[in-house]
This record gives structure tokens, C-alpha cells and sequence, in this order.
């Protein structure tokens, strides 16, 4: 990509500068924030990006198959999972399409429409990776409108009993996506209210990740925790997930824009140096037509991985959200003055991979893959830039 650098704030500028149709639409379509402070802190709701680019094979596919998924259905819970207003949202900015905004902000209602009084999803009750933060923050950034806060304040609470904020070998589940949406609404509910143990929180479970993978770079813990396996010789091996890590990193991204802490840049760069040591691997081993197709694990330990599940084909749909890590890598190596050789290198091989995966499907199923596709990989480019 040709995009020169920029943040969030000088995105919305320059698209907003391309046409006066353009700013005259944006001008209408947009509720009016209710104040300065709601209208200063706007581009803080998703993390840095460049502009989506219609000539990339990836970008292209993942804008060409959002289109599609559109018409998912929205009364059944599956559709929901990783957060699909935000991805919408996260579309609109990326892409600045109408018709993406537009469906963003419908879901945002529908979707906090479907949250109780206890934060659980009506669609999915007590199934705690329903429950997302990210809608009432941009929703309120983008209008200086609250009405999100009691269902927000509800989901933070509930992933305070969802997930405790110190890691114990005899808790009956762990997985990454779980500590990345108990994090994402600790600094949700900071963003929305200010709340200083809500920042507290998120430094646990940071801190809490960084516990876990002391000595490997991974947060490795059972395939029992993983909700994999429960029987010898599988619920004991330690491993981790490299596509549920992605949404972990999106979140810590978050966390780092808010706080500085560098022990965030370690941590990506860490895990990175975890996968290109025992994550990745060619896509020979699934078929010969594959070679050369940079592919990560579904489930990978320092002692080999789940042959039950992995290596596979379907790995390779995973690629849009490794590439993402690796993303984030190589930024967090550049502000820490290590070598970026090796993640740029399998940044770029997955992104190629990601492109081959991705662009020759003609429909998204099962629904959410458009939703985890886009949610950890949007903000790539400008990561490596």
C-alpha cells in the first residue's frame, strides 16, 4: 500500500476531505456529539488504521464478503459472535461506506436491545463470550449518547464472575477469547466511566497473560481449560490457540493506547517469537496445492500440537487473524528496538495466505467468520506501515 501513516483522527480527516458530497453526507448521516469532549475523543473507540484499499486482494475480498454477510440472520446467536456491530462500525471506518455505517448502528441497537439485566446475551444466555463493551463506545464517541451505559455496566460485571483476575491451574475454563472480551470490557467500561477499578482489572488480566507465558512467550494451559478434551492423553497436554490470542491483541492494543505500558509491546513480541518457533508451518502438510501457503496451528504447545484438529485446510482461515498478531508484532519490535525480520517476513506470507483464503470464497458461512476476519485484521497496515 501507498497510504502514508496516520492515525485515527487524521483518517476521518482525510476521507472526510475527499468530497463535499462526501462531508455533506457524513454531516447528516452522523448524530451530533453533545459535547466537545465526546467529539475530541471519537477516533479513540477502534484502534489506528489505514484506509482500506479496493485493489488489494485481501482488503477486497473481506469488503466484497462483508456485503454479503449482511443478510445473516440476526435472530439466531450465532451470527453475533465476535462482536458484529463493532465489525460493521470498524467496516464503516475502514472502507467509509454509507451503507456499512448505516448497519453498524442498527446492530449496535439490536444488539444491546438483547442484553439483561445480569449482561448475558438473550440469544445465548450464560454463554459469556456474547458479552461486548465496544458498541456503547463508539456508539456514545460517536453521539455523546449514553443509552448504552446500564446494559455496558451489566457485561462488565458479568465478566467479573466470568473470569477471575489471577490464573489458577484448577479453573474448569481458560481460553484466550475469554480473557480478550473480560479485558475489552474492563477498558470498555474505563472508557465509558472513568472507573479506576475498572483499569485495574485490565492490568490483572494483562499482568495475568504475562504470568501465564513466562518462559515459552504463550499463555499455554490445558486442553481441559480449552473445553477441547477431558480424558488422558489429551486434557493435560498445555498449549495455546493462535487465532483466539488475535482477539486478546486487538484488546491490548487498546490497553497500550490508553496506558503506555510497554510490557504489552514484550508480550506481542513475545508470543510472536512463540509462533515462528513452533506455531507456523507451510501448507504442504495439508496439500501439495498448498505449498508455499504460510499457515498457523489451531492448537500448539511446546510439545507438538492437537493432531486431532491440526494441521488442516481450515487453518488457512485463520490466517486474517494471525496476520494480525504478527501486525502488531512488528510495530511493537520497531518501538523496542528488536530486529522485525522474521514477523515481517510471516506477516507478509500470511497476509498472502489470508488473500488465497479468503478472496476464492463466494459466501460466509458460518456467519461469523466475517466478524473475526475483520475485527482482527483491519488495523494491519497501519500497524506495519
Amino acid at each position: 500500500m501507498t497510504h502514508s501513516p496516520t492515525s485515527n483522527l487524521s483518517v476521518v480527516a482525510a476521507i472526510t476531505g475527499l468530497s463535499i458530497l462526501f462531508s455533506t453526507w457524513l454531516a447528516a448521516a452522523s448524530p451530533a456529539p453533545a459535547s466537545p469532549t465526546a467529539a475530541a475523543t471519537r477516533a479513540e473507540s477502534i484502534n489506528d488504521f489505514l484506509p482500506a484499499n479496493p485493489r488489494d486482494p485481501l482488503d477486497s475480498a473481506l469488503i466484497r464478503l462483508a456485503r454479503t454477510a449482511m443478510s445473516a440472520p440476526l435472530d439466531q446467536y450465532e451470527s453475533w459472535l465476535f462482536d458484529r456491530a463493532t465489525t460493521y462500525y470498524k467496516l464503516a471506518r475502514w472502507t467509509g461506506d454509507q451503507g456499512f455505517r448505516k448497519h453498524a448502528f442498527e446492530l449496535v441497537d439490536r444488539y444491546y436491545a438483547n442484553i439483561d439485566a445480569r449482561g448475558q446475551f438473550r440469544l445465548k444466555p450464560d454463554d459469556g463470550k456474547y458479552g461486548y463493551l465496544d458498541g456503547a463506545v463508539w456508539y456514545e464517541r460517536e453521539t455523546g449518547d449514553r443509552r448504552y451505559r446500564p446494559q455496558a455496566e451489566a457485561i462488565y460485571r458479568m465478566w467479573l464472575e466470568e473470569i477471575s483476575s489471577q490464573y489458577s491451574p484448577t479453573m474448569r475454563i481458560w481460553t484466550e477469547r475469554e480473557i480478550a472480551y473480560a479485558l475489552g470490557a474492563a477498558l470498555g467500561w474505563y472508557q465509558l466511566s472513568g472507573d479506576a477499578g475498572a483499569m485495574e482489572r485490565a492490568r490483572s488480566l494483562v499482568s495475568q497473560w504475562a504470568s501465564m507465558s513466562r518462559g515459552s512467550g504463550a499463555p499455554l494451559h490445558s486442553l481441559a481449560q480449552q473445553q477441547e478434551e477431558f480424558s488422558a492423553p489429551w486434557a493435560d497436554r498445555r498449549m495455546t490457540s493462535p487465532w483466539m490470542a488475535a482477539l486478546f491483541f486487538e484488546y491490548l492494543q487498546v490497553y497500550y493506547r490508553l496506558t503506555l505500558d510497554k510490557a504489552a509491546l514484550q508480550m506481542v513480541s513475545e508470543y510472536a517469537d512463540f509462533l515462528l518457533k513452533y506455531g507456523l508451518y507451510d501448507g504442504s502438510l495439508n496439500h501439495p496445492n498448498l505449498r508455499g501457503r504460510l499457515m498457523a496451528y489451531y492448537l500448539v504447545g511446546t510439545d507438538g500440537v492437537y493432531t486431532r484438529e491440526t494441521p488442516s485446510e481450515g487453518d488457512g482461515e485463520h490466517s486474517p487473524d494471525v496476520m494480525g498478531i504478527m501486525a502488531f508484532a512488528v510495530y511493537a519490535k520497531r518501538q523496542l528496538g528488536l530486529d522485525t525480520f522474521a514477523s515481517l517476513k510471516a506477516y507478509r506470507a500470511l497476509r498472502e495466505s489470508a488473500a488465497f483464503f479468503v478472496s476464492r470464497r463466494q459466501d460466509v458461512n458460518p456467519p461469523r467468520k466475517i466478524n473475526w476476519w475483520i475485527g482482527t485484521s483491519y488495523d494491519s497496515t497501519w500497524l506495519v506501515r
